[in-house]
Formats: structure tokens, C-alpha cells, sequence
């Protein structure tokens, strides 16, 4: 691995980690929804059911309950189950009990929909796998570069700079989603 490589993924590394802790729990786009699917297969060890169980609305009794990415195709929610599963066997995590309360000045200006809790570590570490799953993103766009382009000795790292220095890159990597 050349010297700028290895410089980008440190760089990428690092912006997508700060998004990581600064993104409060929940408050990415569609992140509950998209960790119940995840949370569902690694319980069950199956696909949850096509029409999914919670029939009411987003919020009841304070709390995120949807499940709506349930028709969402398997594979990134599948790989995220595992790792999931395979951390909570080795009991590097403790399963995630349940979502904060709704924010009740939400609807009046407030910038936070949940309220604060406690940092619960199984979302930080689905995170994590994002984050992974976007490197692997990166490291992609830089071969390809090379091999379309092999006479261009920095095309290569322009194109895994310009991937890995785009915010809303970093950012889709740094929350709970199938966006990879």
C-alpha cells in the first residue's frame, strides 16, 4: 500500500470516527429502523416476517418502535446481524434494551428528537461496521482507478482522496444504515 493511500484511509478513518461520537444515538436519518432490522436477524436468525410486527405509528409510548426498512434488501442487514451476533457471543457487548423517550420540545424547536441516555454500546459497534464497510468502499475505488487508468500514478489516490474527503461520504458511514 502506497504512502497516500494509507494516508487517505487514516484521514477517512478519522473524519468518519469523529461523525461516529458526534452524531447523538437515533438521531441519523432512518438509524432505529435500520437497527431493528439488523437487531431482529440477530435474534431470530431469519429474515423478519414481510409485513413487520409494529402496525402503529413511529412513536408510541414515548419510544422509536418502526420497523419500515423491513422491505429493504437483506444483504447489508444481514453481514451488520453477524457481527453483531458474533460480538454478543463473545460478550463484548450487552444487547440493546430499548430506545430513548421522544424529545417532548421536539415539536417546538428543539434540535435533539430523543432524549439523552446512556451510551449504549451495540449501536457504536454497528456503527463500526459501517465505518468498515465503507473503507472497503474506498480501497475499491482506488484499484478500480488503477486499473482503469494505469499509466495515471495519481488518478488512483485523487479518486480515493476525493471518496474519502466528502462529508456526506464519511457521514453515511458513520450511522446505522444499508447506504454501503
Amino acid at each position: 500500500m502506497s504512502k497516500s493511500l494509507g494516508l487517505i484511509i487514516g484521514l477517512y478513518l478519522l473524519l468518519t470516527g469523529m461523525y461516529i461520537w458526534a452524531i447523538p444515538l437515533w438521531e441519523a436519518p432512518d438509524e432505529p429502523a435500520h437497527f431493528l432490522y439488523i437487531q431482529y436477524i440477530a435474534e431470530h436468525d431469519a429474515l423478519p416476517p414481510p409485513v413487520p410486527p409494529q402496525r402503529g405509528r413511529f412513536f408510541e409510548r414515548g419510544y422509536a418502535t418502526s420497523a419500515y426498512e423491513w422491505h429493504q434488501p437483506p444483504l447489508y442487514y444481514w453481514l451488520a446481524s453477524t457481527w453483531l451476533a458474533v460480538n454478543r457471543s463473545l460478550n463484548l457487548v450487552t444487547p440493546f434494551a430499548g430506545f430513548p423517550a421522544v424529545n417532548p420540545d421536539f415539536a417546538s424547536g428543539a434540535t435533539r428528537l430523543f432524549l439523552p441516555m446512556p451510551a449504549a454500546p451495540e449501536p457504536y459497534l454497528v456503527r463500526l461496521f459501517s465505518m468498515l464497510l465503507g473503507l472497503g468502499t474506498l480501497v475499491n475505488a482506488y484499484t478500480l482507478a488503477r486499473q482503469l487508468f494505469p499509466d495515471e500514478k495519481w488518478f488512483p489516490e485523487l479518486t480515493a482522496g476525493m471518496t474519502a474527503l466528502i462529508p456526506q461520504f464519511a457521514f453515511l458511514h458513520a450511522y446505522v444504515n444499508n447506504d454501503t
